[in-house]
C-alpha cells in the first residue's frame, strides 16, 4: 500500500497522493497551483516560508485535475447521515484536525476506502497504514467531528469520482434539516433552529456540501456566505491549513 510519510509542512500533498495511491504530485506541482490561484508575493494558499502549509483550495483543485470532486460534510447532519450515504463509489475521506501545540495548527490526512468494509487511515504522521472496518472508520470520524476537544473546528471532505457523486450531494445542493444534537441523524429532528451554525468551511462560509469546479477556486478574501458562492465550488473562507 502506498503511504507517503510526513515531510516539512506537506500534509496536504501527502493526503492527495495517499488517496490517489501514487506520487501524482510533488511539492513543485502544489506550489504551481498556488501560483495559478494568486500572483501575490505572500501567496495566501501556502506558507510564506516555502515549507508547504497548503490550504483546502489546493487539495480540491489537485483532486479535480485527477477527476475527483471533494465535498464538504455538513457536520450538523450528524454521523448517522454519513452512515446512511451510498459510499460504494467513494475514493476516501480527507480529514482536517486541529493539533495541540504552542502555536495552534491544523493537519490534513486521508482515509482511503478499499472495499465496502475495508478502509485505511493513511495519516502521513503514522508509521504505517492502519486498517479499519467501516464501523471503525465511522467511529474514528465521529470522534474527530464530535468528541475530540477541538471537534467543533475539525472538518471532513468526501471524495468521489466527478461522475459518481451520490444523490443529494450534487454541487450546490442545500443541506437537509439539521438536528439539534449533531450526534443524531437528520431524520430524528426536522424542527431544527433557523439560525444555522457555521459550516465545516469555517465561520461565515457556505453550509452546503460542495465540490470544486474546474475553474479556479474563489479567493480566500471572499467571505460571502451566499449559495451562489457555494455552487461555484469553494466558498471564500474555506482556507483550512495543515500543520508541520
Amino acid at each position: 500500500m502506498f503511504h507517503e510519510k510526513q515531510s516539512l509542512q506537506l500534509c496536504a500533498l501527502h493526503t492527495v497522493n495517499n488517496l490517489l495511491q501514487r506520487k501524482a504530485y510533488e511539492k513543485k506541482d502544489f506550489d504551481g497551483i498556488c501560483g495559478e490561484l494568486s500572483t501575490s508575493f505572500f501567496n495566501p494558499h501556502k506558507s510564506i516560508f516555502g515549507l508547504g502549509y497548503y490550504d483546502v483550495n489546493i487539495i480540491m483543485l489537485a483532486l479535480v485535475r485527477q477527476g475527483y470532486s471533494s465535498l464538504w460534510f455538513d457536520k450538523r447532519k450528524g454521523i448517522d447521515f454519513l452512515k446512511e450515504l451510498d459510499l460504494s463509489d467513494l475514493l476516501g475521506f480527507v480529514v482536517n484536525v486541529k493539533k495541540k501545540s504552542f502555536i495552534p495548527t491544523k493537519h490534513w490526512y486521508a482515509i482511503l476506502r478499499v472495499s465496502d468494509d475495508k478502509y485505511f487511515n493513511l495519516d502521513s504522521k503514522k508509521a504505517s497504514p492502519v486498517e479499519l472496518s467501516l464501523d471503525k472508520a465511522m467511529d474514528h470520524i465521529s470522534n474527530v467531528l464530535y468528541k475530540k476537544k477541538n471537534a467543533a473546528i475539525n472538518q471532513l471532505l468526501l471524495v468521489f469520482p466527478e461522475d459518481k457523486i451520490p444523490p443529494g450531494l450534487q454541487r450546490g445542493s442545500p443541506p437537509e434539516p439539521i438536528p439539534d444534537d449533531p450526534s443524531t441523524s437528520s431524520s430524528s429532528s426536522s424542527s431544527s433552529s433557523s439560525s444555522a451554525p457555521s459550516s465545516p468551511g469555517g465561520e461565515g462560509s457556505s453550509v452546503y456540501m460542495t465540490s470544486a469546479s474546474r475553474s479556479s477556486p474563489a479567493s480566500p478574501s471572499n467571505s460571502s456566505s451566499s449559495s451562489s458562492s457555494s455552487a461555484s465550488g469553494i466558498s471564500g473562507s474555506e482556507t483550512a491549513r495543515e500543520e508541520s
